[in-house]
């Protein structure tokens, strides 16, 4: 995909050469920001260790469907899945999250817009 076509996925990122808004103040804005942005920058593309925890962790689309995740969360491109699941076991000392957080992550992520 293209930046253009990439970034129609964003809901935080709009092409911002700097965060917009301090860490603080946003909470998890902040996190699915940078997660955006990371995703925008490295083209969509994910390397084989985020493959790897993706598939472990159920992230995969079978994988969430078969768990009983809301077709929403699918509907999020896998990779971009990916990357801010990435981000979220970074600012969680790389604690495994059960299918509850994950749920509550991408549920948040899906809820929260920036203005």
């Amino acid at each position: 995909m293209t930046k253009e076509e990439l970034m129609q996925h964003c809901r935080y990122y709009k092409g911002e050469e700097e965060i917009p808004f301090e860490k603080l103040e946003q909470g998890r804005s902040y996190f699915f920001w940078m997660a955006e942005w990371m995703w925008v920058k490295d083209g969509g593309t994910i390397s084989e260790g985020m493959l790897a925890l993706a598939v472990n962790c159920g992230l995969t689309d079978e994988q969430m469907l078969l768990n009983g995740m809301p077709r929403k969360f699918v509907d999020i491109p896998f990779s971009l899945r990916c990357y801010l699941f990435e981000e979220h076991c970074r600012h969680c000392d790389n604690d495994p999250l059960v299918a509850d957080d994950l749920s509550d992550l991408l549920n948040e992520y899906l809820s929260i817009r920036l203005a």
